[in-house]
């Protein structure tokens, strides 16, 4: 119990060992989310719209080049999450 409350304690998710590919999808997809957030604050009739052409696209092609075709930043590039994680902060300090 000591090492989980020293920061392991996400190893306590067996879910990560069990179905591990379901997990990191489900983290994609969360970070994608994110990023459509953040978007449609902007403009979101442009987000929205973009929004359901990638769905009527999914499974079309690889994962990068779907979010390529979403105008979104892919998870897996650097400092893909900046922005996003800004707006949380700043959503949750408002909230």
């Amino acid at each position: 119990m000591k090492y989980l409350n020293k920061g392991g304690l996400w190893q306590d998710k067996q879910h990560i060992y069990c179905s591990p590919f379901y997990y990191i999808d489900y983290t994609l997809a969360l970070c994608c989310a994110l990023r459509f957030w953040v978007k449609a604050e902007e403009d979101y009739e442009k987000t929205l719209a973009e929004y359901i052409a990638l769905c009527d696209r999914g499974g079309s092609a690889s994962f990068r080049e779907l979010v390529r075709s979403a105008n979104l930043i892919c998870p897996f590039e650097p400092g893909a999450l900046t922005q996003v994680v800004e707006k949380v902060r700043s959503s949750l300090k408002a909230g």
